[in-house]
């Protein structure tokens, strides 16, 4: 008798539960998919190289005619840039006289703003004699030969993005308000670089102005010196060797207006609010990057000429980038003693800065003042009593302070009413491995571990929720290089040094929330530093840079920066209910959604892998399509097309497994759903 079953994927990578009891949906082993909070697996985006141009996943081709071809005055050659009228810009990929008295050009990166309406009743002059009489988007109708011109148009559009100008690996980046910050060292020199939409645009040091005969509290931030080419951003204290404040004296944090990189020394004059000062000396302590980038976006004064990230790299003092001025300056709580300080990681409390120092201990700027670290004004140096990992901000009025044996609350407004109560005695972390997703979650050595809020003794609960993967995680904890989280997925992922990463998706359950794990590879371009940011816009955009002196945007396009992506997906066996008996399998269908077509290689193996049939592709159409009732049932989901694919089975045994294989430079990630197996029950299992 001809039975059926119908099996949802979820659960993720399950490794610890024994065969007989793990549910059949979930994954034994994978690259390159994860479980999606709409339900079923999904395969992982693409990335592209990126430095503000266009990038090459929205760039098509088009097919141009002009007419009157046989006289033309002037020719139109492969590989070279064009403009028709002085409107149309294109790049030429290809073209083609076969059809009498008319050229063809395959042609790319044009701005389809420019492209007139009345185009066809109105051509555009090319020589006098010639005219464009059409320009289609994406025209050719041969499946294989579209794919040829659409790889073209990317490749070119690849080409035209620059690495990060300098040499060496670089240290990293951080977004602000829709803009991504690169820094590299050039000739061993620490420079950064703006990422813009004809590409990256050097940035510029400020300076620190030591300065002598003020009066405490004349010269404010927002002023300007030097006749307009300075404005300063910051007032700070002048500390003798003995740590004593001297009111005469004060440094000032200043950021350039004009092409001058430094004010002159040894002058006295006057801000433009009329303070007068003596210039004393000039220092500009940043020369080479630390091997990281850690930052925090903040706007103290909420004025946004002020919007700023803080930002460390484990070598130098702490930073600050001004997104008005295109700028860093330095940031130190003592600019007399800045020789040997560092900034490891970097966090904000209720409008107070904070950064750890590469030690046990970590410095709290005045509240609302984050240049200014004077203890009369609620600044403070704190020790924690072992080496500070990470530091975030768990719920608005608490502290986290991590360290790889566990982790500390912090809570109080200032100095005189702070205290420190230990959170998570073994919810430990590794640098750079701490990420917010309404609760906190860690890797370190323990794997995976989470600090929730509670109404227990010490207002958190900690333990591990990665128990289920113990055994794929093992070392891993030294290989870690950074992680991000990914708000819309409900997803995190930590990165490692081999090329992989781990991703964990929370997803929600009648019994509570639930964690599902997989891994995935970008391969040969390890992780090194990554971000994700909320746009203005309200884009979710996520970066890192790798080795190779690229910055990268992730989970975009279809393609690793213009090669195939490979993700394999292999479910835990299915017994369809009794593991002591044999079946004879027919068919399999799959549920899938995907917004574009794509070819999936479906394996079966038979007994845990003791029978092994032939691989069969199984097809996703996206978009509008019309399926073959023969082989496809379709119905329209949230834009995508969700589809079902068959497959023939054959052979006899007490569990299958199936293994699915998507390696592609063009298909959409594909979301499988599940699957129906139909099989006849036989006799007592033989093997």
């Amino acid at each position: 008798m001809s039975n059926s079953k119908y099996v949802a994927l979820r659960g993720g990578l399950t490794l610890s539960t024994s065969p007989l009891d793990v549910y059949p949906g979930a994954i034994q082993d994978s690259v390159n998919w994860f479980e999606d909070t709409r339900g079923g697996y999904t395969s992982v985006g693409g990335y592209e190289r990126y430095d503000g141009q266009r990038a090459p996943s929205d760039v098509t081709y088009y097919i141009a005619q002009f007419n009157n071809w046989d006289t033309h005055a002037t020719d139109i050659i492969d590989n070279t840039t064009i403009t028709v009228a002085s409107t149309i810009a294109m790049r030429v990929l290809y073209t083609d006289t076969s059809t009498a008295d008319t050229l063809l050009a395959v042609v790319t990166y044009v701005d389809a703003t420019t492209i007139p309406e009345d185009l066809d009743t109105t051509p555009l002059s090319w020589d006098g004699t010639s005219y464009l009489t059409s320009i289609t988007p994406r025209a050719e109708e041969d499946n294989d030969t579209d794919l040829i011109y659409l790889e073209a148009a990317t490749d070119y559009a690849r080409g035209l993005i620059n690495v990060i100008p300098g040499d060496g690996v670089p240290a990293g980046h951080l977004q602000i308000d829709g803009r991504v910050i690169a820094f590299r060292e050039d000739s061993g020199v620490a420079k950064f670089y703006k990422a813009t939409s004809t590409g990256f645009v050097e940035g510029r040091f400020g300076r620190l102005l030591e300065v002598t005969g003020v009066t405490a509290g004349t010269i404010v931030a927002g002023e300007t010196l030097d006749s307009g080419n300075f404005v300063v951003a910051g007032v700070t204290e002048w500390y003798d060797s003995g740590g004593t404040s001297d009111v005469t004296k004060a440094w000032l944090v200043l950021m350039p207006l004009a092409t001058a990189n430094a004010p002159p020394t040894g002058v006295t004059a006057s801000t433009s609010g009329g303070a007068p000062y003596t210039a004393a000396s000039v220092l500009q302590p940043i020369s080479t990057w630390g091997d990281y980038i850690e930052s925090v976006d903040h706007n103290f004064i909420a004025d946004p000429a002020a919007n700023a990230a803080w930002f460390c790299d484990g070598s130098n003092l702490l930073m600050c980038y001004s997104y008005e001025y295109n700028c860093i300056v330095p940031v130190s709580a003592n600019y007399n003693a800045m020789a040997g300080t560092q900034a490891t990681t970097v966090a904000v409390l209720d409008d107070q800065l904070l950064y750890s120092t590469g030690t046990g201990t970590f410095v709290i700027s005045e509240p609302g003042n984050p240049f200014n670290y004077g203890g009369a004004y609620g600044a403070a140096e704190i020790g924690v009593g072992d080496l500070i990992t990470a530091m975030k901000e768990s719920d608005g009025e608490n502290l986290m302070v991590y360290t790889k044996r566990g982790a500390k609350k912090l809570t109080g407004s200032d100095i005189s009413n702070m205290q420190f109560k230990t959170a998570g005695g073994n919810t430990g972390a590794l640098h750079r491995g701490v990420q917010k997703l309404d609760d906190l979650y860690s890797f370190s050595s323990r794997g995976v571990t989470q600090l929730r809020r509670t109404e227990a003794i010490g207002g958190y609960l900690g333990g591990a929720v990665s128990t289920e993967i113990a055994e794929a995680i093992e070392g891993l904890s030294s290989i870690l290089t950074c992680s991000t989280v990914y708000p819309a997925k409900e997803q995190m992922r930590w990165y490692f040094s081999d090329s992989k990463f781990l991703s964990m998706t929370r997803l929600p359950t009648e019994e509570g929330l639930r964690y599902s794990f997989s891994f995935g590879e970008y391969p040969e371009r390890p992780v090194k530093s990554v971000s994700t940011g909320v746009w203005p816009n309200g884009a979710e955009r996520t970066f890192f840079t790798s080795d190779d002196g690229y910055l990268y945007e992730a989970e975009k396009g279809t393609s690793f920066d213009g090669e195939a992506i490979y993700s394999y997906l292999e479910l835990q066996p299915n017994h369809l209910g009794n593991p002591a008996l044999d079946k004879s399998y027919k068919r399999v269908f799959w549920e899938a959604k995907s917004n574009g077509p794509a070819t999936l290689t479906l394996g079966f193996l038979l007994n845990y892998g003791d029978k092994s049939f032939e691989a069969k592709d199984v097809e996703s159409f996206g978009g509008r399509y019309v399926y073959d009732q023969g082989l496809f049932d379709s119905a329209r989901y949230d834009s995508a097309s969700r589809s079902r694919s068959k497959a023939n089975l054959k052979g006899r045994g007490f569990a299958i497994t199936f293994t699915l294989d998507l390696a592609s430079k063009f298909a959409a990630p594909v979301n499988l759903t599940g699957y129906t197996i139909q099989f006849n029950k036989l006799g007592r299992a033989k093997s």
